[in-house]
Protein backbone atom coordinates (compact mmCIF):
# COMPACT_ATOMS: atom_id res chain seq x y z
CA UNK A 1 0.00 0.00 0.00
CA UNK A 2 2.79 2.42 1.30
CA UNK A 3 4.42 1.70 -2.29
CA UNK A 4 0.92 2.10 -4.20
CA UNK A 5 0.88 5.63 -2.38
CA UNK A 6 4.10 6.62 -3.41
CA UNK A 7 3.04 6.24 -6.60
CA UNK A 8 0.07 8.11 -6.75
CA UNK A 9 2.28 10.61 -5.23
CA UNK A 10 5.17 11.27 -7.41
CA UNK A 11 2.65 10.74 -10.37
CA UNK A 12 0.73 14.05 -8.86
CA UNK A 13 3.83 15.75 -8.78
CA UNK A 14 4.79 15.20 -12.29
CA UNK A 15 1.09 15.88 -13.03
CA UNK A 16 1.44 19.33 -10.97
CA UNK A 17 5.10 19.76 -12.64
CA UNK A 18 4.30 19.68 -16.09
CA UNK A 19 1.28 21.93 -15.60
CA UNK A 20 3.57 24.57 -13.77
CA UNK A 21 5.87 24.63 -17.02
CA UNK A 22 2.90 25.55 -19.35
CA UNK A 23 1.76 28.63 -17.02
CA UNK A 24 3.66 32.05 -16.75
CA UNK A 25 2.27 35.17 -15.23
CA UNK A 26 0.44 37.92 -17.20
CA UNK A 27 0.35 41.42 -16.43
CA UNK A 28 -3.24 43.57 -16.94
CA UNK A 29 -3.33 47.06 -17.07
CA UNK A 30 -6.40 49.31 -17.79
CA UNK A 31 -6.39 52.69 -18.70
CA UNK A 32 -9.10 55.22 -19.68
CA UNK A 33 -10.21 58.42 -21.00
CA UNK A 34 -13.41 60.72 -21.22
CA UNK A 35 -13.23 64.26 -22.96
CA UNK A 36 -16.50 66.86 -22.77
CA UNK A 37 -16.60 69.65 -25.39
CA UNK A 38 -18.98 72.25 -26.25
CA UNK A 39 -19.04 74.52 -29.12
CA UNK A 40 -20.57 77.85 -29.38
CA UNK A 41 -19.52 78.57 -33.31
CA UNK A 42 -21.46 79.39 -37.04
CA UNK A 43 -19.31 76.91 -39.17
CA UNK A 44 -18.80 73.60 -37.37
CA UNK A 45 -20.51 70.88 -36.70
CA UNK A 46 -19.40 68.04 -35.23
CA UNK A 47 -17.08 67.40 -38.98
CA UNK A 48 -20.03 69.22 -40.97
CA UNK A 49 -21.70 73.11 -40.96
CA UNK A 50 -24.71 74.23 -40.18
CA UNK A 51 -26.84 73.31 -43.28
CA UNK A 52 -28.63 70.28 -41.73
CA UNK A 53 -30.34 67.77 -44.31
CA UNK A 54 -32.97 65.67 -42.54
CA UNK A 55 -33.02 62.99 -45.12
CA UNK A 56 -29.89 61.64 -44.37
CA UNK A 57 -28.82 63.13 -40.71
CA UNK A 58 -25.44 64.54 -42.08
CA UNK A 59 -24.73 68.64 -41.94
CA UNK A 60 -24.53 70.23 -45.79
CA UNK A 61 -21.57 71.93 -46.76
CA UNK A 62 -21.20 75.61 -45.62
CA UNK A 63 -20.38 76.62 -49.13
CA UNK A 64 -23.87 74.85 -50.16
CA UNK A 65 -26.75 76.45 -51.36
CA UNK A 66 -28.60 77.86 -48.42
CA UNK A 67 -26.33 78.25 -45.82
CA UNK A 68 -27.08 80.65 -43.39
CA UNK A 69 -24.36 80.89 -41.11
CA UNK A 70 -26.25 81.23 -37.79
CA UNK A 71 -24.50 80.23 -34.68
CA UNK A 72 -25.50 77.62 -32.27
CA UNK A 73 -23.82 75.37 -29.63
CA UNK A 74 -23.83 71.58 -28.84
CA UNK A 75 -21.78 69.38 -26.67
CA UNK A 76 -19.66 65.82 -27.42
CA UNK A 77 -18.13 63.36 -25.42
CA UNK A 78 -15.77 60.74 -26.04
CA UNK A 79 -14.20 57.94 -23.93
CA UNK A 80 -11.81 54.86 -24.46
CA UNK A 81 -11.37 51.83 -22.91
CA UNK A 82 -7.86 50.21 -23.39
CA UNK A 83 -6.31 47.29 -21.88
CA UNK A 84 -2.70 45.86 -22.35
CA UNK A 85 -1.98 42.10 -21.43
CA UNK A 86 1.82 41.91 -20.71
CA UNK A 87 2.87 38.19 -21.69
CA UNK A 88 6.30 38.92 -20.65
CA UNK A 89 8.72 41.95 -21.20
CA UNK A 90 8.98 40.97 -25.18
CA UNK A 91 5.12 40.76 -25.46
CA UNK A 92 1.95 41.86 -24.86
CA UNK A 93 -1.51 42.26 -26.78
CA UNK A 94 -3.18 45.95 -26.89
CA UNK A 95 -7.00 45.98 -27.05
CA UNK A 96 -8.77 49.81 -27.17
CA UNK A 97 -12.76 50.33 -27.37
CA UNK A 98 -14.45 53.86 -27.73
CA UNK A 99 -17.82 55.12 -27.04
CA UNK A 100 -19.08 58.67 -28.61
CA UNK A 101 -21.88 60.59 -28.44
CA UNK A 102 -23.49 64.31 -29.03
CA UNK A 103 -25.62 64.99 -25.82
CA UNK A 104 -28.78 64.60 -27.29
CA UNK A 105 -28.46 62.97 -30.62
CA UNK A 106 -30.59 59.82 -30.24
CA UNK A 107 -31.18 56.86 -27.48
CA UNK A 108 -33.39 53.06 -27.39
CA UNK A 109 -32.31 52.41 -30.88
CA UNK A 110 -32.81 48.42 -31.92
CA UNK A 111 -30.00 49.32 -34.70
CA UNK A 112 -25.69 48.55 -33.54
CA UNK A 113 -24.18 51.99 -34.67
CA UNK A 114 -21.94 53.93 -33.31
CA UNK A 115 -21.74 57.73 -32.37
CA UNK A 116 -25.05 57.63 -30.61
CA UNK A 117 -26.82 57.13 -27.23
CA UNK A 118 -26.52 60.35 -25.68
CA UNK A 119 -30.13 61.52 -25.88
CA UNK A 120 -32.70 60.95 -22.94
CA UNK A 121 -32.37 57.10 -21.19
CA UNK A 122 -29.70 56.41 -23.84
CA UNK A 123 -29.59 52.62 -23.68
CA UNK A 124 -28.08 52.26 -26.95
CA UNK A 125 -25.36 49.98 -28.18
CA UNK A 126 -22.39 51.71 -29.75
CA UNK A 127 -19.14 50.32 -28.70
CA UNK A 128 -16.41 50.36 -30.92
CA UNK A 129 -13.08 48.77 -31.88
CA UNK A 130 -10.07 50.68 -32.32
CA UNK A 131 -7.13 49.00 -31.76
CA UNK A 132 -6.85 44.86 -31.68
CA UNK A 133 -3.07 44.19 -32.20
CA UNK A 134 0.54 42.75 -30.53
CA UNK A 135 3.86 43.81 -29.82
CA UNK A 136 6.56 41.81 -29.27
CA UNK A 137 10.19 41.94 -29.87
CA UNK A 138 12.12 40.36 -32.42
CA UNK A 139 14.75 37.27 -31.11
CA UNK A 140 18.90 38.61 -31.33
CA UNK A 141 17.45 42.10 -33.02
CA UNK A 142 17.23 45.64 -32.04
CA UNK A 143 13.77 45.41 -33.42
CA UNK A 144 10.11 45.51 -32.20
CA UNK A 145 6.63 44.99 -33.94
CA UNK A 146 3.45 46.02 -33.95
CA UNK A 147 0.85 43.23 -36.25
CA UNK A 148 -2.80 43.57 -35.81
CA UNK A 149 -5.16 46.76 -36.10
CA UNK A 150 -2.73 49.27 -35.18
CA UNK A 151 -3.11 52.94 -34.75
CA UNK A 152 -0.64 54.35 -37.34
CA UNK A 153 0.55 58.15 -37.91
CA UNK A 154 2.74 59.17 -40.37
CA UNK A 155 5.36 62.05 -39.86
CA UNK A 156 4.59 64.32 -41.42
CA UNK A 157 1.86 65.32 -38.83
CA UNK A 158 -1.02 63.24 -40.30
CA UNK A 159 -1.43 64.95 -43.71
CA UNK A 160 -0.81 61.63 -45.93
CA UNK A 161 -2.17 59.19 -43.47
CA UNK A 162 -3.50 59.48 -39.76
CA UNK A 163 -5.85 56.47 -38.55
CA UNK A 164 -6.91 52.88 -37.13
CA UNK A 165 -5.51 50.10 -39.87
CA UNK A 166 -4.71 46.57 -39.93
CA UNK A 167 -1.38 45.44 -41.21
CA UNK A 168 2.47 44.87 -39.32
CA UNK A 169 5.18 48.16 -38.49
CA UNK A 170 8.41 47.53 -37.48
CA UNK A 171 10.49 49.72 -35.55
CA UNK A 172 14.23 49.02 -35.29
CA UNK A 173 16.48 50.94 -33.26
CA UNK A 174 19.94 50.59 -35.82
CA UNK A 175 21.99 53.03 -33.38
CA UNK A 176 21.41 55.34 -30.47
CA UNK A 177 20.80 57.89 -32.73
CA UNK A 178 19.15 56.30 -35.82
CA UNK A 179 16.00 54.75 -36.56
CA UNK A 180 14.44 52.59 -38.87
CA UNK A 181 10.63 52.18 -39.42
CA UNK A 182 9.56 49.85 -42.03
CA UNK A 183 5.61 48.38 -42.48
CA UNK A 184 2.64 47.15 -45.09
CA UNK A 185 -0.90 48.33 -43.92
CA UNK A 186 -3.82 46.83 -46.01
CA UNK A 187 -6.30 49.47 -46.05
CA UNK A 188 -9.52 47.26 -48.15
CA UNK A 189 -9.53 43.91 -49.29
CA UNK A 190 -11.60 43.33 -52.40
CA UNK A 191 -13.61 45.05 -54.50
CA UNK A 192 -17.07 44.44 -52.57
CA UNK A 193 -16.73 46.41 -49.40
CA UNK A 194 -19.40 48.46 -47.62
CA UNK A 195 -19.18 51.02 -45.37
CA UNK A 196 -21.00 50.49 -41.92
CA UNK A 197 -25.10 50.73 -42.71
CA UNK A 198 -27.00 50.82 -45.58
CA UNK A 199 -26.33 54.54 -47.11
CA UNK A 200 -22.52 53.79 -47.50
CA UNK A 201 -22.76 52.49 -51.20
CA UNK A 202 -20.38 49.12 -52.09
CA UNK A 203 -17.29 49.83 -54.12
CA UNK A 204 -17.57 48.18 -57.50
CA UNK A 205 -20.00 45.41 -55.83
CA UNK A 206 -21.61 42.65 -57.55
CA UNK A 207 -25.93 42.84 -58.64
CA UNK A 208 -25.97 40.71 -55.56
CA UNK A 209 -22.97 42.16 -53.27
CA UNK A 210 -21.22 38.83 -52.71
CA UNK A 211 -21.15 36.51 -56.00
CA UNK A 212 -17.97 37.74 -58.57
CA UNK A 213 -14.62 37.83 -58.78
CA UNK A 214 -14.72 40.91 -56.83
CA UNK A 215 -15.06 39.12 -53.43
CA UNK A 216 -12.24 36.74 -53.97
CA UNK A 217 -9.94 37.73 -50.89
CA UNK A 218 -6.54 39.77 -51.75
CA UNK A 219 -7.30 40.10 -55.52
CA UNK A 220 -8.16 43.48 -54.92
CA UNK A 221 -6.72 45.39 -52.38
CA UNK A 222 -5.84 49.07 -51.14
CA UNK A 223 -2.24 48.54 -49.75
CA UNK A 224 0.44 50.94 -48.10
CA UNK A 225 4.43 50.49 -47.92
CA UNK A 226 5.56 52.35 -45.41
CA UNK A 227 9.55 53.27 -44.72
CA UNK A 228 10.68 56.12 -42.01
CA UNK A 229 14.04 57.20 -41.39
CA UNK A 230 15.13 59.08 -37.88
CA UNK A 231 18.47 60.73 -37.28
CA UNK A 232 18.66 62.51 -34.07
CA UNK A 233 21.85 64.69 -35.00
CA UNK A 234 22.00 66.31 -31.76
CA UNK A 235 19.59 66.84 -28.84
CA UNK A 236 18.62 70.05 -30.18
CA UNK A 237 18.27 68.67 -33.94
CA UNK A 238 16.26 65.53 -35.39
CA UNK A 239 15.98 64.89 -39.00
CA UNK A 240 14.06 62.19 -41.20
CA UNK A 241 13.66 60.96 -44.52
CA UNK A 242 10.41 58.80 -45.74
CA UNK A 243 9.10 56.86 -48.55
CA UNK A 244 5.18 55.81 -48.63
CA UNK A 245 4.01 53.66 -51.63
CA UNK A 246 0.07 53.56 -52.56
CA UNK A 247 -0.93 50.30 -54.19
CA UNK A 248 -4.55 50.55 -55.46
CA UNK A 249 -6.30 48.28 -57.97
CA UNK A 250 -9.73 48.73 -56.37
CA UNK A 251 -10.82 50.99 -59.50
CA UNK A 252 -9.65 52.16 -62.91
CA UNK A 253 -7.15 49.88 -63.28
CA UNK A 254 -3.63 49.48 -61.13
CA UNK A 255 -2.53 52.37 -59.51
CA UNK A 256 1.09 53.12 -57.79
CA UNK A 257 1.39 56.37 -56.06
CA UNK A 258 4.76 57.38 -54.38
CA UNK A 259 5.58 59.87 -51.83
CA UNK A 260 8.77 60.99 -50.68
CA UNK A 261 9.05 63.36 -47.87
CA UNK A 262 11.84 64.99 -45.98
CA UNK A 263 11.20 66.53 -42.10
CA UNK A 264 13.18 68.31 -39.03
CA UNK A 265 12.61 69.24 -36.08
CA UNK A 266 14.97 71.75 -33.70
CA UNK A 267 14.63 73.10 -30.04
CA UNK A 268 16.21 76.56 -28.91
CA UNK A 269 15.67 76.72 -25.09
CA UNK A 270 11.97 77.57 -24.53
CA UNK A 271 11.28 77.40 -28.23
CA UNK A 272 10.95 74.91 -30.72
CA UNK A 273 10.34 74.60 -34.37
CA UNK A 274 9.55 71.50 -37.16
CA UNK A 275 8.88 71.04 -40.76
CA UNK A 276 8.36 69.29 -43.71
CA UNK A 277 8.22 68.75 -47.45
CA UNK A 278 6.32 66.01 -49.43
CA UNK A 279 6.45 65.55 -53.28
CA UNK A 280 3.80 62.95 -54.82
CA UNK A 281 4.52 61.49 -57.91
CA UNK A 282 2.61 58.03 -59.70
CA UNK A 283 -0.45 57.30 -61.00
CA UNK A 284 -4.12 58.56 -60.20
CA UNK A 285 -5.55 56.58 -57.04
CA UNK A 286 -8.73 55.84 -55.85
CA UNK A 287 -9.62 59.44 -54.40
CA UNK A 288 -9.35 60.72 -57.70
CA UNK A 289 -10.58 64.13 -59.88
CA UNK A 290 -12.87 62.27 -62.23
CA UNK A 291 -9.77 62.09 -64.12
CA UNK A 292 -8.96 58.07 -64.35
CA UNK A 293 -5.40 57.54 -65.82
CA UNK A 294 -3.91 60.98 -65.47
CA UNK A 295 -0.65 61.05 -63.80
CA UNK A 296 -0.07 62.82 -60.24
CA UNK A 297 2.67 65.60 -59.81
CA UNK A 298 1.93 67.32 -56.27
CA UNK A 299 3.56 68.54 -52.74
CA UNK A 300 2.92 69.87 -49.85
CA UNK A 301 5.12 71.94 -47.22
CA UNK A 302 4.53 72.84 -43.74
CA UNK A 303 6.46 75.36 -40.71
CA UNK A 304 5.55 75.43 -37.41
CA UNK A 305 6.70 76.56 -33.69
CA UNK A 306 5.95 76.16 -30.39
CA UNK A 307 7.00 78.45 -27.45
CA UNK A 308 6.87 78.13 -23.80
CA UNK A 309 5.04 81.01 -22.47
CA UNK A 310 4.34 80.95 -18.69
CA UNK A 311 2.14 78.41 -17.64
CA UNK A 312 0.81 78.04 -21.10
CA UNK A 313 2.36 77.08 -24.76
CA UNK A 314 2.08 79.15 -28.16
CA UNK A 315 2.03 77.50 -31.02
CA UNK A 316 1.39 78.26 -34.81
CA UNK A 317 1.25 76.29 -37.92
CA UNK A 318 1.58 76.64 -41.16
CA UNK A 319 0.59 74.15 -44.08
CA UNK A 320 0.51 74.37 -47.94
CA UNK A 321 -0.36 72.26 -50.52
CA UNK A 322 -0.75 72.08 -53.69
CA UNK A 323 -4.02 72.16 -55.60
CA UNK A 324 -5.79 71.33 -58.68
CA UNK A 325 -7.50 72.77 -61.52
CA UNK A 326 -9.21 70.56 -63.36
CA UNK A 327 -7.09 70.15 -66.16
CA UNK A 328 -4.39 67.36 -67.09
CA UNK A 329 -2.18 65.88 -64.96
CA UNK A 330 -3.76 65.95 -60.88
CA UNK A 331 -1.89 68.40 -59.15
CA UNK A 332 -4.15 67.79 -55.96
CA UNK A 333 -1.80 67.18 -52.87
CA UNK A 334 -2.92 62.91 -52.35
CA UNK A 335 -4.10 61.97 -48.36
CA UNK A 336 -5.45 58.73 -48.16
CA UNK A 337 -9.17 58.51 -48.54
CA UNK A 338 -11.56 56.29 -46.62
CA UNK A 339 -13.91 54.23 -49.57
CA UNK A 340 -16.74 53.78 -47.14
CA UNK A 341 -17.59 57.83 -46.91
CA UNK A 342 -14.94 59.30 -49.40
CA UNK A 343 -13.79 61.51 -46.20
CA UNK A 344 -10.08 61.20 -45.99
CA UNK A 345 -8.02 59.68 -43.14
CA UNK A 346 -5.19 62.63 -43.01
CA UNK A 347 -6.22 65.10 -40.39
CA UNK A 348 -4.00 67.94 -40.24
CA UNK A 349 -4.94 69.45 -36.66
CA UNK A 350 -3.56 73.29 -36.89
CA UNK A 351 -1.68 74.16 -33.68
CA UNK A 352 -3.62 71.09 -32.13
CA UNK A 353 -6.61 73.37 -31.10
CA UNK A 354 -9.39 70.34 -32.08
CA UNK A 355 -10.33 68.20 -29.53
CA UNK A 356 -12.93 65.38 -30.38
CA UNK A 357 -12.96 66.23 -33.96
CA UNK A 358 -10.13 64.22 -35.20
CA UNK A 359 -10.97 60.10 -35.94
CA UNK A 360 -14.62 61.06 -36.39
CA UNK A 361 -16.97 60.63 -39.09
CA UNK A 362 -16.89 63.41 -40.89
CA UNK A 363 -13.71 64.56 -39.95
CA UNK A 364 -12.36 65.90 -43.69
CA UNK A 365 -15.01 68.28 -43.28
CA UNK A 366 -13.71 70.58 -40.82
CA UNK A 367 -11.20 73.02 -41.47
CA UNK A 368 -7.99 73.14 -40.31
CA UNK A 369 -8.43 76.01 -38.16
CA UNK A 370 -11.19 75.44 -35.45
CA UNK A 371 -12.15 77.67 -32.38
CA UNK A 372 -13.41 75.44 -29.95
CA UNK A 373 -14.11 75.55 -25.80
CA UNK A 374 -13.40 72.68 -24.29
CA UNK A 375 -14.93 71.47 -21.19
CA UNK A 376 -12.32 70.05 -17.92
CA UNK A 377 -10.93 66.67 -19.24
CA UNK A 378 -10.67 63.84 -16.77
CA UNK A 379 -8.05 61.02 -17.26
CA UNK A 380 -7.78 57.86 -15.26
CA UNK A 381 -5.13 54.89 -15.58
Amino acid sequence: MRQRSLIRVALTLVAVSCMSTGVFAMEHEFHGLLRIKGDFTNFDQAGGNDVWKASTRVPANILSQGATGKSFFYSEQRARLLYIGTLSEDVKVVTQFEIDSRWGDTSQSTATTRNVGGAMEADQVNLETKNVYMQFKVPYLPTTVKAGIIPFDDSYKGVFLNTDIAGAVSTSQLRDNLTLTAGWLRGYDNKNFNGADSTIPAVNSSSDGKGTSGFVPGRYSLDLAILDLKYAMSKELTVGGSYYMTYDNLTNGTNILSTVGLNAAATFGPASVDGFVLVQLGDNPTNNFGRPGAKVAAFAANLGGKLKTGPGMARANLLYSSGDNGKGNVTAFQGVNQLGDGNATSTFSAAKMTMLITNTKYAANIPTVALSTPFPTTTWG
